[in-house]
């Protein structure tokens, strides 16, 4: 008889192994509860994030928006189908705000008011914390007293200068401001000025708009105004 022929027919043999064998596996079983996964093993989102959404547009990127305007964050987790597993919390530095998975900004606010951090935690305890900042502007705004007014009627040549002026602010003091002026049909880009001088008007009714833009994109206009010219030799009538 071979040696496995004795293996396999000795029943004190088989038995000793099946106890061997058994006592091996629970030495192994015990041994992996008593180690912990790993928190990337269970927490199997890479990363999270958020989109600020505004006028229909989503911005995951420079978070920007405007204290005139509301908007929401939304928040995901990348792998986003892991999304609807997490709870999410927003946080103002350490102070919580709400607990959902959407963030609504309603005006009025101030800044306290918008989140700054944002924290997922899975079934198992596992969190992970995005800090991010939202870039809050305050819009310009374009003084509605003009030069020309609305309505007036200017005594000019073709030759004549006639002065444009108007005056616009912004709340954030460090802002830069861009300026735009359209008369007639004749777009003017004037840069930091707030006056320019033209001339070449024909007798009759004209018109003039302004805008401005700030750093951020957000912009003021002014309606169109009319003005009428009429020619200097009438000034004296």
């Amino acid at each position: 008889m071979s040696i496995s022929e004795i293996l396999f027919t000795d029943k004190s043999i088989i038995k000793s192994l099946t106890k061997w064998t058994v006592l091996l596996l629970a030495l192994l079983n015990a041994g992996c509860l008593d180690i912990p996964p790993k928190p990337e093993d269970s927490l199997k989102v890479k990363s999270i994030g958020l989109w600020l959404i505004k006028d229909n547009e989503s911005d995951s990127l420079y978070f920007k928006s405007n204290f005139e305007k509301p908007f929401y964050l939304r928040a995901f987790a990348n792998p986003y189908p892991y999304t609807e597993q997490l709870e999410f919390y927003w946080y103002r530095d350490n102070l919580l705000l709400r607990k959902n998975v959407v963030f609504n900004v309603d005006t009025p606010f101030i800044e306290i008011d918008v989140p700054n951090r944002l924290k997922a935690v899975d079934s198992k305890n596992n969190a992970l914390v995005y800090d991010f900042k939202v870039y809050l502007n305050h819009p310009p705004e374009l003084n509605k007293k003009t030069i020309p007014s609305d309505q007036d009627t200017i005594y000019a040549s073709l030759s004549s200068a006639v002065l444009f002026s108007w005056s616009s602010n912004d709340k954030d003091n460090d802002d830069s401001l861009t300026h735009y002026i359209k008369i007639d049909e004749t777009t003017y880009f004037t840069g930091v000025l707030t006056s320019i001088q033209q001339s070449d008007f024909s007798p009759g009714k004209h018109s003039f708009s302004i805008w401005v833009i700030d750093s951020f994109g957000d912009a003021d206009t002014l309606k169109a105004k009319i003005f009428f010219v009429k020619d200097t030799s009438g000034a004296s009538k």
